[in-house]
């Protein structure tokens, strides 16, 4: 049956049916397209390393992730069949795609300059929302974790173990005469749904679909539940319970709360008269601060963002003195973030008018506290606990525990079950001793904060886990800043395996404020009967070293700590290079590479700087390259360039100088992983005794440039000479007669044109090398048909291939060709000579036929900074 279409439809045809787009329109749209991603390569090209400075970018070396991902394909198929070939390729891709978006969100260097005015253009255009953040109406942000708990799925199948858990802390709570009562803090949508909407009325109160079924069983099983909402109704209609851009309530809802909370403590427990104190408000304070929410919006100029007042009561005693927490009370409360606020001055509102400063003051007795930002489905729970097996009874004299968490946490809370039983009265362990200490050791475990500006909270504790050098061998837990101000701190460095001193005090000395800092605790039940200690240089660790204003030797704790430093400040503030004395420059990468410690095996993931954790680690690449040449009766010659800094690391200045060389000797790690190699059976030239015995008048490095000089160039050519002469069952052609020149070379350094210092000059004793041709000196050219193979990196390039490699005829493959009296073959790249090298090598097609010899030459600075990793590449299949 034919269908003729209706008068409507045919209409809609021709309106819609068909767009028209000018050419120009067309050709201008696709110009503006090819712009916007050049532009981006090209941003991130000034903020990465290039032509063998900086590496490729990100968005190159993740396209060509994804590229190669479906390059794999055919293969996957042809070894596993089309279902398992697609399985395989599909995970393939989801994992490179992964890896893309994280760098993007992480990494990109344009995230910030482009998040924060995209992010105000947008919401204050369209109203837009990010994941985190959600715009209402007049300027109100909320908390998208808070938000999707109330539209979310019921908490009864979300969240089915925090009953069973909070059921069982009340148990353990009451065999010792000790109630429990659970405070669930609303989301602030549910108290001011019509700024998010106006289609809600402001007494509508929205709640997650399964809250009102959660909390009457909780409540038919024998738990007392306070629900604060009334009271912050309350609050609502005499001003204002909720902050306008910050995910917390406003002092005005902490006290309505309180004083509601205090009055059901006063039905139900049974407290001592003799406990009652004087408590009053002090002197009212405003205080002034963008929010949360507002900085998690606007990260890139959150101190540009409009801020929101409060008017906050701190609470004293009757002698005027401020309020604090009180060991022994009878009311202890375990809290979250919304009990910090106005309490904990991290958080940007003022001190001393927190929920439990205000419960005290209604109650008018001594409360204790325990309260982390972050984590409220087990983290004050799991202290309390883990301070009653340290030794430290708390809750000896507790009547009741008042547990405050926010209401989402029963949709994406962590509710860890009760790890260790609360002991009977007076069943109470021996305290650790007191005093500070002084241990050196090597990291076992080590937490990490969140990204920076991922959470409402600027400043994050981290865990570690030593093992100390000397004594019974018993492990240390200590914490240390991993997060202040919304930047890491020079701790997060730290790897598995690192070497580290550290002046610890002990953790019960620590004030308040860092108690109740967002923690990110290791796992292990075990690890929470340990008494912790506190490293208190742990927030300050970024600013030990800074070469133009070296602090005494005594201040520098550990070598690769310090030096660690020196390189987050660097990294963060933007700096590649570092000035030394006389002129000299140290390439930071390169300065990394030697910090890190042990970068194979297992450590290799933590201190790699690959995109892709499986091309961390340098050995499976390098020894399986060797077994291939191996099966094609090739000799493989590995040449790891040392760094400037570890053939000359005085120039660096004290007390820089002193831990470089320290790191850089024979125990150091680019020195340890050649034996490591050399036991693998892959021959190993190791050039960093070679460049030390140089006398001082001849330097192996430029001063200004990241390579070697041409006299360095020229020692390493005559030392893999002499290897390859020595080599068993390598027959070398008859030679042939090079002649070199002598000259003097000026060059402009990369590292100065990094520094900005574009007048600076280096004057070079330099040599051409060519063969004698009518009396003029022709150069000698890579021979693709040379028994001698030598890959890598620009240091194969420099004074070989002119422009920014500074001259020709002067390189290493022209050295070479003058030592062996034969020319060399040479795939040599700006960049990386980790892999890509390799990759061309394989695109050859031809196995490497012919070759005797593959001189693998690179910056040993790879082994650790290379972004596209050691892969393994089929060469010889």
């Amino acid at each position: 049956m034919t269908h003729h279409p209706t008068h409507r439809e045919a209409q809609a045809a021709a309106e819609v049916g068909k767009t028209a787009v000018r050419r120009s329109v067309a050709i201008g749209m696709c110009v503006l397209f090819v712009l916007l991603l050049v532009s981006l390569f090209g941003w991130e090209l000034l903020h990465r390393r290039a032509d063998g400075m900086r590496g490729g970018t990100y968005l190159l070396d993740a396209t060509q992730g994804l590229v190669r991902s479906v390059g794999h394909f055919p293969s996957q198929v042809a070894s596993g069949g089309l279902w398992e070939g697609l399985g395989q390729s599909n995970h393939e891709l989801k994992t490179q795609l992964t890896v893309l978006e994280s760098g993007l969100k992480m990494e990109a260097p344009w995230r910030l300059p482009l998040l924060t005015p995209m992010n105000r253009g947008l919401s204050g255009v369209l109203g837009a929302s990010n994941a985190n953040v959600y715009m209402g109406k007049e300027d109100w942000l909320f908390y998208g974790p808070a938000l999707r708990h109330v539209l979310g799925r019921s908490v009864v199948t979300a969240s089915p173990d925090a009953m069973e858990v909070l059921l069982a802390f009340q148990e353990t709570l009451a065999a010792r005469g000790i109630a429990l009562v659970i405070v669930p803090i609303p989301s602030k949508v549910s108290l001011y749904p019509d700024r998010l909407s106006g289609r809600v009325q402001a007494d509508v109160v929205p709640r997650n679909q399964g809250y009102t079924a959660w909390m009457e069983a909780y409540r038919a099983a024998g738990g007392v539940a306070f629900d604060p909402t009334p009271a912050l109704m309350e609050a609502r209609a005499a001003g204002a319970a909720y902050l306008r851009r910050d995910s917390h309530w406003t002092p005005q809802g902490v006290d309505y709360s309180a004083k509601a909370l205090a009055d059901l403590l006063e039905e139900r427990v049974d407290f001592s008269e003799n406990a009652r104190r004087i408590y009053r408000h002090g002197k009212p304070e405003t205080v002034a601060y963008p929010g949360d929410l507002a900085t998690m919006l606007y990260p890139g100029e959150a101190s540009g963002t409009p801020m929101d007042e409060v008017v906050i009561a701190p609470v004293e005693d009757g002698d005027g003195v401020p309020w604090e927490p009180e060991r022994g009370s009878e009311v202890l409360l375990l809290g979250d973030s919304f009990t910090n606020i106005y309490s904990q001055a991290a958080l940007g509102w003022g001190t001393g008018a927190g929920f439990a400063e205000q419960l005290s003051l209604h109650l008018q007795r001594p409360v204790d506290r325990i309260a982390q930002n972050d984590h409220g489905a087990y983290a004050a729970r799991h202290r309390l606990q883990a301070s009653v097996a340290q030794g430290e009874d708390l809750l000896a004299h507790t009547r009741v525990v008042v547990y405050e968490f926010a209401v989402r946490e029963l949709s994406w809370g962590d509710w860890k079950p009760n790890r260790h039983m609360v002991p009977a009265a007076g069943n109470v362990a021996p305290r650790a001793p007191d005093g500070a200490m002084t241990v050196s050791g090597h990291v076992v475990a080590r937490s990490l904060p969140p990204a920076p500006r991922s959470v409402p909270y600027k400043d994050c504790l981290i865990s570690v886990l030593l093992e100390p050098e000397s004594g019974d061998g018993e492990k240390i837990l200590f914490y240390a800043h991993g997060m202040v101000d919304h930047q890491w701190t020079a701790a997060t460095n730290w790897r598995v395996g690192d070497r580290i001193t550290v002046s610890l005090t002990p953790w019960a000395d620590v004030p308040h404020d860092l108690e109740s800092l967002n923690r990110m605790d290791l796992e292990g039940e075990a690890l929470h009967d340990r008494t912790p200690w506190w490293y208190p240089e742990g927030g300050k660790v970024v600013t030990l070293i800074d070469p133009d204003t070296p602090p005494p030797v005594s201040e520098v704790m550990n070598h690769r700590e310090s030096l660690s430093a020196l390189i987050t400040r660097k990294e963060e503030a933007g700096e590649m290079v570092i000035s030394g004395q006389a002129e000299w420059l140290y390439f930071v990468p390169a300065l990394r590479s030697l910090s890190v410690g042990e970068f194979w095996g297992a450590a290799a993931p933590a201190v790699s700087r690959a995109r892709n954790a499986q091309w961390a680690d340098p050995l499976p690449a390098i020894i399986d390259f060797h077994q291939q040449l191996v099966t094609a009766n090739i000799t493989l010659l590995l040449v790891p360039v040392p760094t400037k800094a570890a053939v000359y690391p005085e120039h660096l200045g004290a007390p820089l100088a002193e831990g470089v060389e320290a790191l850089a000797g024979s125990q150091g790690a680019h020195r340890r992983v050649l034996e490591v190699l050399r036991e693998s059976g892959v021959s190993v030239v190791d050039l960093q005794p070679l460049f030390e015995s140089l006398p001082d008048n001849t330097l192996a490095y430029c001063k200004t440039d990241t390579h070697w000089s041409p006299a360095g160039a020229a020692l390493a050519a005559r030392e893999v000479a002499r290897v390859i002469r020595e080599l068993p069952g390598v027959a070398l052609p008859e030679r042939e007669r090079f002649r070199r020149q002598d000259e003097t070379l000026n060059i402009q350094g990369d590292l100065a044109v990094l520094a900005g210092r574009t007048e600076a000059a280096e004057t070079l004793p330099f040599g051409r090398v060519g063969r004698e041709e009518g009396g003029q000196l022709v150069p000698v050219m890579p021979d693709r048909d040379s028994p001698i193979l030598l890959i890598g990196d620009s240091h194969n390039l420099v004074f070989h291939a002119g422009g920014d490699m500074h001259a020709t005829e002067g390189g290493l493959p022209d050295l070479l060709a003058l030592e062996l009296g034969m020319a060399v073959d040479l795939v040599a790249v700006r960049g990386s000579g980790a892999t890509t090298p390799r990759i061309n090598l394989a695109r050859r097609g031809d196995q490497l036929a012919g070759k005797n010899v593959v001189i693998w030459c690179f910056s040993a600075r790879e082994f650790t900074e290379s972004v596209t990793g050691w892969r393994t590449i089929p060469v010889i299949p």
